[in-house]
């Protein structure tokens, strides 16, 4: 029994010191050149990153609005866009002191938790080390996260992936009984809200297709009060871990009227079935093809043609993940009508192959489930191998194409980031104008507030029926913007270049604080300065938010705690039995 033990305690010292390898080889091919190539949103999530940068240094880490980057505008990102999760980068950052370093090691350290946290379920679901192990190593590798992270850089979309095997997991134990275990969805889903909404809402509309599907088969309608009780633990302790954002977020909906952010053509974006395929097969995970480059990988599109030979002789549980990631896999394309479906509230979730991360997923599971098949009465250990290094291979072909493709020079998608230098972004290629469309300012600015958007991007004034720049303009790392104007100490009707949001105070350079009202552009509009050259506007955080921050580490640390009472309860069990 000891020896068991003591093999299994190494096993998953192995384990989990492959993982590291993996994580850091995941991005090493990239983090050898010393630049962060284009991605989509790759100004965008910078920009968010070197913010929290700076903050911190100021000692700030609640941001409320944006004072050193999106053009120095005010912008509140942090109440509308989740942030917690890009703390690791902000650390990373201050023990390397080099943000292209510090964020492919975050994108390192997030891979590694996809990799513990995928396994860490998918054991407690199968109870085979093998069968997880390539499970992780599956979903960790597949291409879908490659492009959201490489191509796209769509960090929060790609950060909710990691929580993503909890979620899923954590509803499945609900559902069937596992009443102890509803902590994974609480604190699945509060992370995936932590990380990105849209993918919140994209998990959640699963979790209620699970739901209906497993009622459905299994027909395991007892103890349903048990598990709505389990089910409203879980709501309860999502929200109260999600508070830090959620709060301030409801807070500014609440205040004023903001458009729908990036609404797309839901049919335009949907994939064609057979470049879906075709760029499957590909394994194509780079954006200098035509469209439709969002895909599956070769990996997972073996791993669907396998689950269809082996169809008959997988367990029932298995057909159902096979059955909803094949559903998934085809909800993505233009073969469902999203013609009616977009003018539903799903819209939102804007590109309809975001769903392709729900298939992802489920088929790693598969993938891991057919890797026993196929291997059973043979060497585990070798087999295990094997197959990690046979999934290596077309995720390395594919990301040397990537990098390929968008090193040329005479792409459009061609430019890349080098360094930061006096808080601006050098470029090896392209033309750095283009970067003021590339932050998405419209997004959370209030609806009445749009037609001013250039003037308030450009830093325009409106001081009487005068219209004046303003060109000095101070950040502040205790959220606030610092304007400086001789014109202001005699002007009266001051129309400052920032919208009004909720929690907002302004002073003048002698500490009085300025009433203010809201112009017809939902403009901040000051009466006058009295007699001060200096105009300082300052996001104070309110009662709701305090309480929110107290709220969400109050949960953090009562989870840590039960978590490691839990963990010293099992080695105190196992040292009783081993005595």
């Amino acid at each position: 029994m000891n020896y068991i033990k003591r093999n299994n305690a190494l096993l998953n010292i192995l384990i989990l010191s492959s993982f590291i390898v993996l994580s850091l080889v995941f991005c090493l091919f990239f983090m050898k050149t010393k630049t962060i190539y284009y991605g989509d949103d790759m100004y965008y999530h910078l920009q968010r990153i070197n913010e929290l940068i700076k903050n911190a240094k100021d000692g700030n880490v609640f941001v409320g609005i944006y004072t050193y980057t999106f053009d120095k505008v005010g912008y509140p990102l942090n109440l509308f866009y989740p942030w917690i999760t890009l703390l690791p980068f902000v650390l990373i950052y201050g023990a390397v002191k080099n943000l292209t370093v510090a964020v492919y090691l975050g994108i390192s350290f997030y891979t590694f938790l996809t990799l513990v946290f995928t396994h860490w379920v998918t054991f407690k679901y199968c109870h085979s080390k093998s069968q997880s192990f390539i499970t992780a190593c599956i979903y960790a590798f597949c291409s879908y996260r490659v492009i959201d992270i490489f191509a796209r850089f769509a960090l929060g979309e790609f950060l909710a992936m990691t929580f993503l095997p909890l979620v899923v997991y954590g509803a499945y134990a609900i559902i069937k009984g596992n009443y102890k275990d509803w902590p994974f969805l609480a604190f699945g889903i509060s992370f995936v809200l932590l990380s990105h909404l849209l993918s919140t809402l994209i998990y959640v509309l699963f979790l209620v297709v699970l739901g209906i599907v497993i009622f459905l088969v299994s027909r395991q309608f007892d103890s349903i009060k048990n598990r709505l009780l389990s089910l409203a633990k879980a709501i309860v302790v999502a929200a109260t871990s999600s508070a830090v954002f959620l709060f301030p977020f409801l807070e500014q909906v609440l205040f004023q009227h903001f458009q729908q952010p990036s609404k797309m053509d839901m049919v335009e974006q949907a994939l064609i079935p057979a470049k879906l395929l075709g760029c499957s097969i590909n394994n194509t995970v780079g954006r200098t093809v035509g469209g439709n480059v969002y895909n599956i990988g070769f990996v997972l599109l073996f791993v669907m043609v396998l689950g269809i030979m082996y169809y008959k002789k997988m367990d029932r549980n298995y057909k159902i993940i096979f059955v909803l990631a094949i559903a998934f896999f085809f909800a993505s394309t233009t073969l469902l009508p999203w013609a009616q479906l977009e003018k539903t509230p799903i819209s939102v979730i804007q590109f309809p192959w975001r769903l392709l991360v729900i298939s992802s997923f489920l088929l790693s599971v598969v993938g891991g489930y057919e890797f026993t098949m196929v291997t059973r009465n043979k060497n585990k250990a070798l087999a295990v191998i094997i197959a990690a290094f046979l999934m290596l291979i077309p995720w390395y072909s594919g990301i040397s194409n990537l990098k390929r493709d968008i090193a040329k020079p005479d792409q459009y998608i061609a430019y890349h980031y080098v360094e930061l230098n006096n808080n601006s972004f050098n470029y090896s290629h392209g033309a750095k104008k283009t970067a003021k469309y590339m932050i998405y300012l419209d997004q959370y600015t209030p609806e009445k507030g749009l037609p001013a958007l250039d003037m308030v991007r450009d830093h325009l004034a409106v001081i009487g029926h005068k219209t004046v720049k303003l060109d000095n303009i101070k950040s502040g790392g205790t959220n606030k913007l610092e304007y400086t104007s001789n014109k202001f100490v005699n002007g009266t009707g001051i129309t400052l270049p920032m919208y009004v949001y909720k929690n907002l105070q302004v002073m003048n350079g002698n500490g009085k604080k300025l009433s203010f009202t809201s112009s017809k552009n939902n403009q901040i509009k000051v009466n006058n300065s009295f007699g001060s050259n200096k105009i300082i506007v300052q996001y104070k955080a309110s009662k709701l938010d305090v309480c929110a921050i107290i709220l969400s580490l109050g949960t953090w640390l009562l989870g840590m705690v039960v978590f490691m009472k839990r963990l010293v309860q099992k080695y105190c069990k196992m040292r009783s039995s081993k005595d």
